[in-house]
């Protein structure tokens, strides 16, 4: 059975987490929760391993650090997802409890 590759990154300066799954089958994947002074680097790792990035998925809205979000849909037309309890405007879908999305021949479910 194949298995999501995952890379994990950590901005030092906002102490915040940021995620990139993928298939590496089909390329298809999602970054999570990215930092803004971290656009270049989520950028250049998408091109380096060659992927497709289909979605920006946001897990709360942040108060530790800008997100990154609106800067990698605006540089690429990426969508970006948040929770529909978030109270975020300017998602392009607002997610809730039990939806799924689908990232190559993987499903990430919400909770």
């Amino acid at each position: 059975m194949a298995k999501i590759n995952m890379r994990q990154y950590f901005d030092y300066e906002s102490c915040a987490y940021t995620y990139l799954l993928f298939d590496p089958y089909n390329k298809k994947s999602v970054i999570i929760d990215p930092v803004l002074e971290q656009f270049e680097r989520d950028m250049e790792t998408v091109k380096k391993l060659n992927l497709e990035l289909i979605g920006i998925l946001e897990t709360h809205v942040h108060a530790d650090h800008i997100t990154g979000a609106f800067t990698i849909r605006k540089k690429t037309g990426t969508p970006i997802y948040y929770g529909s309890e978030s109270g975020v405007q300017g998602a392009d879908f607002m997610l809730n409890d039990g939806d799924c999305i689908h990232v190559g021949q993987f499903e990430i479910k919400t909770i």
